[in-house]
């Protein structure tokens, strides 16, 4: 069986999710790398690294995170797929015109 079909077939049973832990770093790499390559004069003039910008971003996560944490609501580990698919999958002119709110989809925190 090709390789490819079985990724397929592990992702359509078992879904793709970002543990809590590692959102912040996960979400930041997608979003600095999108930057980096869609605007770089506004990332470089923003950040001196990649690291930095990283650190940037995964902080303003986290700190989502808190206040998510305070609400009770509760990490939605495939919804932080999703925002990272979706950022990483959009153009450049679809990434400038969607700004990175993806709390929402990242926390569900009941009816």
């Amino acid at each position: 069986m090709n390789r490819n079909v079985l990724v397929a077939l592990c992702l359509s049973i078992v879904g793709c999710s970002i543990a809590e832990d590692a959102g912040p770093d996960a979400l930041a790499s997608a979003w600095c790398s999108k930057t980096r390559r869609c605007d770089r004069a506004d990332f470089e003039n923003t950040w001196d690294s990649r690291s930095e910008c990283q650190d940037d971003i995964a902080a303003a996560v986290e700190t989502t995170q808190d206040f998510y944490d305070l609400l009770g609501c509760e990490w939605d580990g495939r919804g932080a797929a999703q925002v990272r698919a979706d950022i990483r999958g959009q153009s450049c002119s679809e990434f400038a015109e969607a700004p990175f709110e993806g709390s929402a989809d990242l926390y569900d925190c009941g009816s």
